[in-house]
């Protein structure tokens, strides 16, 4: 099956949030103030905003054409989940 990028991120969001609905299903068997839900979530916001950074990264070395007509869009998502990634990093040492 051949993906352009486009539907490259639109699975990507589909599978993130796929697994963001199954969490109540995955942690239905622990007690209602159990953490296990929370970190699942949260797992979930860093695998999304992870893999965002990553498909943005690599779009222009699979797809060259694509990029030189959509980098604008590219970069934007690139510049803004780089962000994110830069400020939990920065976050997380500084705890």
């Amino acid at each position: 099956m051949k993906f352009n990028p486009f539907q490259l991120y639109f699975l990507w969001v589909v599978i993130c949030v796929g697994f963001w609905l199954l969490i109540p299903v995955i942690g239905g068997n622990y007690d209602s103030s159990a953490q296990v839900p929370f970190a699942l979530k949260t797992y979930t916001m860093v695998s999304f905003i992870c893999g965002l950074f990553i498909i943005s990264v690599f779009l222009p070395f699979r797809f060259k054409d694509w990029f030189k007509k959509y980098w604008l869009f590219n970069c934007f998502i690139c510049l803004i989940t780089g962000i994110v990634i830069v400020f939990f990093a920065i976050k997380v040492i500084s705890l």
